[in-house]
């Protein structure tokens, strides 16, 4: 009979992820797991290492943990913090469309 386990889902959903660049990604997830509410992070690319490459890993890791993160960049520099929901949707500015009126 085989050993059953119960574990969380963001570990299942990493150990089980494949891909070309996973081991590139997993480098990333700590970076993401540490934050928490109110705390943004700052990354700087290596040598040799472009700026969208380490924005895309970087998203990369956060959909793998299953969080969302705003990135911004600023120069040579990546900040990133975890995405707030709002509690209402934005409203549309100007003027309302005109309504149409049937002649009857």
């Amino acid at each position: 009979m085989p050993a059953f386990d119960i574990v969380p889902l963001n570990q299942a959903l990493i150990e089980s992820a494949s891909g070309r660049n996973l081991h590139l990604v997993k480098e990333y997830l700590p970076y993401v797991e540490r934050l928490s509410e109110g705390q943004a992070g700052r990354l700087r690319p290596a040598e040799g290492e472009k700026i969208s490459t380490v924005k895309r890993r970087l998203n990369d890791a956060a959909k793998l943990a299953n969080k969302k993160v705003v990135v911004k960049r600023a120069g040579d520099q990546l900040y990133f913090w975890l995405e707030t929901e709002r509690a209402e949707p934005k409203k549309k500015r100007g003027r309302p469309p005109k309504r149409q009126t049937r002649d009857v």
